[in-house]
């Protein structure tokens, strides 16, 4: 009996061979599952819920977007606007409210979709 093993019968060839890796192995999110992330504070969030209108689909519009671009400042573009389903107009007259309670601040410019920046609540206070 032959002691000796031979390890070029065990070696695979090398074309054809597709080798499974972490990064080939790992799953990806489709564009259908997204989810808010970032812990959104909870006073922001309750008083975005106690204004009209829109404004707590714009204020969850404005933290995903933030969340995902990572900053607090971001540009509110019809990409975000529609991923929650509200309209131009409605988006407008949200971020009037959330500016007027003192959640965001806003630039706007004719011709581009306004930038926001969230703000800690509850506000500081001006002295």
């Amino acid at each position: 009996m032959d002691s000796e093993i031979d390890l070029e019968d065990f070696r695979l060839p090398e074309s054809g061979i597709l080798i499974e890796t972490k990064t080939s192995r790992r799953r990806r999110r489709s564009k259908a599952n997204w989810f808010i992330r970032e812990p959104i504070p909870g006073p922001w969030i309750g008083r975005a819920a106690r204004l009209s209108g829109q404004a707590l689909r714009v204020a969850l519009a404005v933290q995903h977007a933030s969340a995902v671009e990572r900053r607090d400042r971001i540009r509110l573009t019809p990409k975000w606007r529609d991923l929650f389903g509200i309209n131009r107009r409605s988006v407008y007259r949200g971020l009037d409210c959330l500016e007027k309670a003192g959640l965001i601040k806003v630039d706007r410019s004719t011709g581009a979709s306004p930038i926001v920046t969230i703000l800690d609540w509850p506000a500081p206070k001006k002295e």
